[in-house]
């Protein structure tokens, strides 16, 4: 008896390519007698996960960095007047998602033995929707819009780690982090105490833990790697280029020195690019000390450290890494000390300067309800690893790691009464890090293959996973 064949979703693909040229079609045929997709995707598989098996592993094309999936079913309605053989598809659902294409675009194209659409050719993507049949112009027009995000989204990352890791006296702090931050973002860092994530920001400044301490991979602020800069670049970078919000406000003060001349320190360090960005700090200093809900600048200016709560010491902390217009902003836990009016108000003045000012911001927090208001993207840290990155939105309606779902579970809901669930364990310390998931023992869904070596898995546009879940060998 014949086994009945799996059923295989049915997806589209828009390919596009660094000249603003688009290709877009039910299915890809390579030259020869390859098409991709071949007949859809088995069920449970993403498109994504298609595509690296059919076109890297089988084919080996030069296809690099696939750029995700659209995250939503485009769907269409034939009409009445189509062929006969096209009328069982009334109503079908269609995926789409998107790759950027860097080899010869002649060698991409389009399948010609496809009868309810034209054959596309490379195109610019105002032409896109023009071309294709009457009853598929609705969709290829909502295709245009979301290739078009892809095609003009190239500004370059202000902060990139590219498998960055980090290690002292043997031990490994931090492993394979690879996450970027764009200019007028908001990326959060979330995880337990203890992942890695403020030593992984404060890579970004350069402070490596020394003697003993390695690093390896990358770190890239604007395109300059961080780990090739000078000493006196990297005083240049500190305070200026990047301004870090610290998680023990006290700590980062001085306690000999009134707030006044510590703020002041700032201007003279840094003379030059104060002045090349038209900055005073006369004008500077009172304009954001008020901004952050200081009524008498002028009298603060005057005390110390020790004269003041942690909530204003957090605030004047903030001013203080916000003066020079900095291009990043890492802010470790910035609202700790603060109550819920100050915290709201700290939050809004990080919304508006990355806005106006198109900074990127490195939210690192273990508050989810910053994250899922203020945030644009996330990244989950655990045990040193990024084991998921996410648009919010995705993340907070579709989480996919196991620990992302127990993170989001243990939040209170207040419009019903429920138990609390909490994640049972603790994070590994560093010498327990092997080369399984580490999350294995705490997980729920653990298995054999857990104890190997995990792939990071595409999930969709900005969204990937490190998880055996969704790789399973």
């Amino acid at each position: 008896m014949e086994q009945e064949k799996p059923y295989r979703e049915n997806v589209g693909m828009v390919v596009f390519n660094s000249e603003g040229y688009v290709l877009a079609g039910d299915r890809i045929q390579y030259p020869g007698s390859f098409q991709f997709p071949q007949g859809g995707i088995d069920a449970g598989e993403s498109p994504l996960a298609a595509a690296r098996r059919e076109l890297f592993e089988e084919i080996g094309l030069a296809v690099t960095e696939p750029a995700g999936e659209i995250g939503e079913w485009l769907t269409y309605e034939f009409p009445e007047d189509i062929p006969e053989h096209l009328k069982k598809f009334r109503g079908q659902k269609q995926k789409w998602f998107f790759f950027r294409w860097d080899g010869n675009p002649a060698d991409l194209q389009l399948d010609l033995h496809e009868r309810e659409f034209h054959s596309l050719k490379w195109m610019k993507m105002e032409d896109l929707a023009k071309e294709v049949v009457s009853f598929k112009r609705p969709t290829y027009d909502r295709i245009a819009r979301e290739a078009a995000r892809f095609l003009t989204d190239t500004s370059k990352p202000v902060l990139e780690y590219r498998r960055f890791g980090i290690g002292l006296d043997g031990y490994r702090l931090c492993e394979e982090v690879s996450i970027f931050l764009k200019p007028g973002e908001i990326l959060g860092l979330i995880g337990e105490s203890g992942c890695g994530k403020s030593i992984t920001a404060l890579a970004a400044t350069g402070t490596l833990p020394e003697p003993g301490g390695y690093a390896a991979g990358e770190v890239l602020f604007i395109g300059r790697s961080i780990f090739a800069m000078k000493p006196d670049e990297l005083r240049r970078l500190r305070g200026a280029e990047v301004g870090v919000i610290f998680q023990e406000p006290a700590q980062a003060l001085n306690p000999l020195l009134t707030i006044g001349r510590q703020l002041n320190e700032v201007f003279e360090f840094h003379a030059e690019q104060a002045a090349e960005r038209g900055l005073k700090a006369s004008q500077r200093i009172p304009a954001l000390l008020e901004r952050v809900g200081f009524a008498d600048p002028d009298r603060l200016l005057s005390t110390y450290p020790h004269e003041l709560s942690g909530g204003m010491l957090q605030r004047v902390v903030i001013v203080m890494a916000l003066l020079l217009k900095p291009s990043l902003i890492i802010a470790d836990e910035p609202t700790t000390a603060l109550d819920v009016t100050v915290q709201a108000q700290i939050m809004k003045l990080l919304v508006e300067l990355k806005t106006e000012e198109q900074c990127g911001v490195l939210l690192i927090t273990h508050n989810m309800g910053l994250v899922a208001q203020y945030a644009d993207r996330l990244a989950v840290m655990y045990a040193g690893k990024v084991i998921e990155e996410s648009p919010v939105d995705v993340f907070l309606s579709e989480p996919a790691h196991p620990y992302s779902r127990g993170l989001l579970d243990a939040i209170p809901d207040l419009e019903r009464k429920h138990e609390l669930k909490a994640i049972p364990g603790q994070v590994p310390a560093p010498a327990q890090y092997d080369d399984g998931c580490r999350f294995r023992n705490r997980c729920p869904k653990a298995f054999d293959a857990c104890d190997k070596p995990v792939p990071v898995t595409a999930m969709g546009r900005d969204h990937r996973v490190q998880c055996w879940l969704f790789s399973r060998p």
